[in-house]
């Protein structure tokens, strides 16, 4: 088997932090351990510093598409026919708002998870306002529990594999690309 194949750090570390978060839903009773794992996966970066900028992003993004998105269904009764036809034109002006809001904030990072908020939030009309409320506030604590997952395992199970590690510097040119490629956006 070549050496691209193997199972490494990245991945171990990765569903342990996975593993802790569907620990942790268990034993709280948590109704889904979905969102949480998603952010410990999408968060574990090869260092603690990296993981801990990908989930400080995540949250942002979390909590700007929440709240937005919750604001949105809170007036949706004061833009005209919105659950009608209203919706077609104000969600992607929003989402346009949303993304502009990110960068402007300098924090391209947050795009993505930002306008997937959002739009899940604002595009699924069998929720009620009460129930919006609780969806918004319910992803911000589970993308936090799945970010501070990341960054312990990250931190105290594999403290080795870091800046320092080879397969860590065989990928700075590659971070650095993307971190281009994300503030052009």
């Amino acid at each position: 088997m070549e050496d691209r194949y193997k199972i490494g750090n990245r991945i171990l570390k990765t569903n342990l932090a996975v593993f802790f978060c569907l620990l942790f839903a268990f034993l709280t009773h948590r109704d889904s351990a979905f969102y949480s794992s998603i952010a410990a996966v999408v968060c574990m970066q090869k260092s603690t510093d990296k993981t801990i900028l990908a989930g400080f992003n995540r949250f942002i993004g979390t909590v700007i598409g929440g709240m937005v998105g919750f604001g949105v269904l809170e007036s949706a009764r004061f833009i005209p026919h919105y659950y009608e036809w209203g919706y077609l034109f104000t969600v992607p002006i929003l989402n346009i708002f949303l993304i502009w809001l990110c960068n402007t904030i300098k924090k391209p990072g947050s795009v993505v998870i930002c306008s997937i908020v959002f739009l899940s939030i604002v595009t699924d009309f069998t929720r009620d306002i009460p129930n919006t409320w609780e969806y918004a506030t319910s992803r911000i604590v589970d993308t936090t529990i799945g970010i501070i997952f990341a960054v312990i395992v990250n931190q105290f199970f594999f403290r080795s594999y870091g800046a320092d590690s080879k397969e860590s510097k065989g990928v700075a040119a590659e971070s650095a690309a993307q971190d281009h490629v994300e503030h052009q956006e």
